[in-house]
């Protein structure tokens, strides 16, 4: 238990540094401006679509939270209940400051089910649908998250 406490504390700082590092810059009179960049892990994705992904999960995380996860990170050490934590560290993340997870920029079937659900959104479907869509298409790669279903009208 207490080793898990430590390696939280230190993904934590090492995330906080990561994620002020490169959502700010400073002015020349020092002031900090905020902007709408990643973290460089983000960047630096071997997977297509990485970026689209974190964009989606920061912009319309609420459908992700009722969307499962078939990469098996729900097992320890990332114990993520839908795909919206591969892409964002709600443990760590506060109404000022959002944490992204690194987890999500290496794993193809995160970023996959994340921009199929956008697609899926997009074309007009209910949340539902769309779960019953990746429920079905994705159930062949592992055992999904324990995520919620989705409430009706989302």
């Amino acid at each position: 238990m207490y080793i898990r406490t430590i390696k939280g504390i230190v993904l934590f700082i090492v995330l906080s540094i990561a994620v002020a590092g490169c959502n700010s810059t400073t002015e020349e009179d020092g002031t900090i401006e905020e902007s709408n960049s990643f973290p460089e892990f983000v960047y630096a994705s071997s997977h297509p679509g990485s970026e689209a992904a974190y964009q989606y999960a920061t912009d319309h995380g609420e459908y992700l939270d009722y969307i499962p996860c078939y990469c098996n990170c729900y097992v320890e050490p990332f114990e993520h209940q839908n795909v919206k934590d591969c892409f964002i560290n709600n443990e760590y993340s506060t109404k000022e400051q959002q944490v992204y997870d690194p987890h999500g920029s290496g794993c193809g079937i995160c970023i996959e089910t994340a921009l199929d659900v956008q697609q899926m959104k997009e074309e007009g479907l209910p949340l539902s649908e769309i779960r019953d869509a990746i429920d079905a298409e994705y159930s062949k790669y592992a055992e999904p998250t324990d995520t919620p279903y989705p409430p009706e009208g989302m």
